[in-house]
């Protein structure tokens, strides 16, 4: 067997081992926040996009741009929403999740229709950490372009 052919089924047997299952809780809690991105995108309401984010976390835009803290990601969401408006449909769908030394790694893809009907989709990567009352929160987050 070559070379290439063992290291790529090796390659796949580690990500398999590598996502197992999630904490408790956890995969309720990234379920139910990335639900409700989508329906609060649809409502316009920032408060509620930004409630999955913790205090101390920072999220980066398609473009680079870091918002650190609850407060300017809130902010930022309210800006956003104002300029845009709300979206005509918006969802966001894991495609992977790995659990490390107290952090979920996700991976996902996330698509909004702006109220004028353009399409906006990508992939997305979000560190979750788990909070003092047990439930997980947006630690980290990055849009990619």
């Amino acid at each position: 067997m070559p070379i290439r052919t063992l290291l790529f089924l090796a390659t796949l047997a580690f990500l398999g081992t590598a996502e197992a299952a999630l904490p408790s809780g956890a995969a309720a809690d990234i379920a139910k926040a990335n639900a409700d991105w989508g329906t609060a995108m649809e409502k316009g309401d920032a408060a509620t996009v930004a409630a999955a984010y913790a205090p101390d976390a920072v999220f980066c835009t398609r473009d680079g741009k870091c918002y650190s803290g609850h407060q300017a990601i809130l902010d930022m969401t309210r800006e956003a929403l104002a300029a845009r408006g709300a979206a005509r449909h918006a969802a966001a769908h894991t495609t992977r999740t790995v659990e490390d030394h107290g952090y979920i790694y996700e991976w996902g893809r996330a698509e909004v229709v702006t109220g004028a009907g353009k399409t906006v989709a990508g992939g997305y990567f979000t560190v979750w950490c788990k909070q003092p009352d047990g439930h997980w929160m947006i630690f980290r987050n990055l849009v990619m372009p």
